[in-house]
């Protein structure tokens, strides 16, 4: 089966058209999308009650809390539902991915039997399109910077949400570091968080191209820069001290 994790925060203009690619696009596989509504106050809440099967999990909580504790969330629920053949997929709900995109995401893990593979805006064929350039270079440099913190071979993309994930490589998550301490940030550094971590168990990576069209963007982003950016010089530390700690074991 196919889990995808959807985090929602006041997606209501694009969310309508993405559920409606997803279920037609999946309507040939055996799908569950898990929808995490992070304190919505718009109408995104009514939206994925009218649009989600009843076989669909919609997680929902009435404050905005952060990336994290939407991440957190929808991993547990994935783990408390699935089983070894499973995969998850975690992408955004701005209508900024392709669901054509996803679909590749799923064949490709299916094919490999691989743990993660990857969204990449920069192996070949993948780009940005649509970009504010301030934007732009704030991405390309947080991601050469992670690429000189924590190396992984196949991996150019640190940050993009659009991934495919095993089964086998989450439950060895939860293993190693608990349910609730596979993600330990606040802010959008989560999807840094879990690749870099799943880097200290696993080398079985893949990256797929990437057409990141800003342009497609519904509503506006949703990230907080300044603390964004803190929680990378944070939490590098925190991730070398568990690397070194895996290491010693």
């Amino acid at each position: 089966m196919l889990f995808i994790i959807l985090p929602i925060y006041n997606e209501e203009d694009g969310l309508p058209v993405l559920l409606q690619d997803m279920l037609s696009e999946f309507s040939d596989t055996e799908l569950q999308i898990i929808a995490v509504n992070d304190g919505s106050t718009d109408k995104s809440l009514d939206i994925l009650k009218s649009h989600l099967r009843a076989t669909d999990i919609i997680c929902s909580h009435a404050t905005n809390m952060n990336v994290g504790v939407v991440f957190s969330e929808g991993i547990r629920e994935f783990l408390t539902r699935s089983t070894e053949d499973d995969v998850l997929i975690i992408m955004e709900s701005d209508a900024t991915s392709d669901i054509k995109l996803v679909r590749d995401l799923y064949a490709t893990i299916e094919e490999n039997k691989i743990d993660v593979v990857i969204a990449s805006r920069y192996c070949t064929g993948g780009c940005y399109r649509r970009f504010p350039l301030f934007r732009l270079l704030l991405s390309y440099s947080a991601n050469r910077f992670m690429k000189l913190m924590f190396p992984i071979v196949n991996v150019s993309d640190y940050s993009f949400f659009c991934r495919a994930y095993s089964w086998k490589i989450m439950n060895k998550m939860r293993e190693q570091f608990g349910v609730h301490g596979i993600i330990q940030s606040s802010t959008f550094f989560s999807n840094v968080e879990l690749l870099v971590k799943i880097s200290f168990l696993s080398d079985q990576f893949i990256e797929i191209p990437a057409i990141y069209d800003y342009g497609k963007k519904k509503g506006a982003s949703k990230m907080r820069l300044f603390a964004t950016l803190m929680e990378y010089f944070k939490m590098i530390r925190i991730l070398r001290q568990i690397r070194k700690k895996i290491v010693q074991s």
